[in-house]
């Protein structure tokens, strides 16, 4: 691997986690400082998604992996800050990537299942929306950390495999591995990430055409305003749907390249950068479809000019904007 290809990989990633961080930060900052009471269980759901996507992008950042898929084993070659530590911070930051990467698929049928019940019922129990993400995303995306985190080949191992398949010089580069596909912690892992995605479409899509009829059916005895919002919010949530599959685009190339054994240091890293780009997307997405964030974000970019007034101004216009938005946001929940 020539030194050009390496700061390529470490230039991408450092920029994607640059972006994620400043984005989805500034979301969460927002979310907690700016979100009325009254919207505060809806605010859980997209809590979770703005943490998952740092954790994501984070774990990327760390690991910086090239992966290869060499005698139905995952080997990958690291190139992030984990080396500094050791090799198995290496692995456990891929296996984070992965499933922080899951969770973000059910984390959005969760999504629309609480849009659902607002606009059916009215509101939602905060209790009852921990529950959904509980059910839905905890238990078996925990299970999958865990497996995967358990299913690591020695060190020596992986390594074989990449002097075998490759004529990569692996002299000074972290190299890890996972057991075959047909081991219990790897099967679950595509299992869950490739299989279960399916249905969990389904029945995305199927609660988002339930919550379009909805609106449709209520819209008569709404007023405008009430009725944007809830479209503002479908198309959101429509958006934040579509973007994993960002990722899973390249995984089609990248499973082609694996199977013709095209080896390149980009092109095997390009999946892992590619499941950073939703991250970035994601937290755009809520800016321009929440008017309660936008203004907040389209204020601190106008006071960016004037950076000393960024933090007096935040502070001023906070009381003048909750009161400005209290009522919309009444809407929204």
């Amino acid at each position: 691997m020539s030194s050009g290809e390496f700061q390529i990989i470490i230039v991408l990633h450092s920029i994607f986690f640059t972006f994620s961080v400043v984005l989805n930060g500034f979301l969460l900052f927002c979310i907690f400082k700016f979100t009325p009471k009254s919207t505060s269980s809806f605010s859980l759901v997209m809590i979770v998604h703005a943490m998952l996507d740092l954790t994501g992008t984070a774990s990327c950042f760390m690991s910086m992996s090239r992966i290869l898929n060499l005698e139905t084993r995952i080997v990958l070659i690291s190139h992030g800050p984990c080396h500094l530590a050791s090799t198995r911070l290496c692995y456990l930051s891929y296996d984070g990537y992965l499933s922080a990467a899951a969770c973000v698929f059910y984390t959005n049928m969760c999504s629309f299942r609480v849009r659902y019940f607002i606009l059916k019922e009215g509101s939602i129990k905060r209790w009852h929306v921990v529950r959904l993400l509980c059910a839905f995303v905890g238990p078996h995306n925990l299970a999958l950390f865990v497996l995967f985190a358990f299913s690591q080949i020695p060190d020596a191992q992986a390594a074989a495999l990449i002097a075998k398949y490759t004529a990569y010089n692996t002299t000074g580069l972290v190299i890890t591995g996972t057991l075959p596909i047909t081991s219990i912690g790897i099967g679950y892992a595509h299992f869950l990430c490739i299989i279960c995605i399916i249905p969990a479409y389904i029945v995305t899509w199927k609660l988002r055409s339930r919550t379009v009829h909805t609106l449709d059916a209520m819209a008569p005895k709404m007023s405008v305003t009430t009725v944007m919002m809830q479209q503002r919010f479908v198309k959101l949530l429509t958006l934040q749907a579509l973007t994993p599959l960002l990722p899973v685009t390249s995984a089609f190339a990248y499973v082609v390249s694996q199977t013709l054994q095209l080896h390149h240091p980009v092109l095997e890293a390009s999946d892992q950068m590619y499941a950073e780009l939703p991250a970035i997307v994601n937290p755009i997405i809520v800016f321009v479809y929440l008017p309660t964030y936008s203004r907040v974000f389209r204020e601190f970019l106008n006071r960016c000019k004037t950076p000393a007034l960024v933090g007096v101004g935040i502070v001023s216009h906070q009381k003048s904007f909750i009161s400005s938005t209290t009522t919309t946001s009444e809407r929204e929940g």
